[in-house]
């Protein structure tokens, strides 16, 4: 997959996608695509990659408690349904 550097705008081929859409993986290892001749694969860390389109990374891929934030929003909402309890 594609992806652009924030800080230069350059672009790198991830290798690992698995890593990137892991939210617990902070850093990933991609493969630099300027120059003529390929690069050896380093470790770029998420918050500086970009898609193409220069869109942030999801959040789902980035942040490992974003589903704890979202639960603890809906909680301050006046009127907000409480979430269902799925007990065991």
């Amino acid at each position: 997959m594609l992806l652009k550097l924030d800080s230069n705008g350059k672009l790198v081929d991830i290798i690992d996608i698995q890593a990137l859409i892991n939210p617990f993986h902070h850093e990933v290892e991609g493969q630099p695509q300027w120059g003529e001749d390929l690069a050896d694969p380093e470790n770029y860390l998420k918050s500086d990659l970009r898609f193409l389109s220069g869109e942030h990374l999801p959040s789902c891929w980035v942040n490992s408690h974003y589903r704890e934030y979202q639960t603890s929003t809906n909680h301050m909402k006046k009127g907000s349904p409480v979430p269902q309890y799925y007990g065991a």
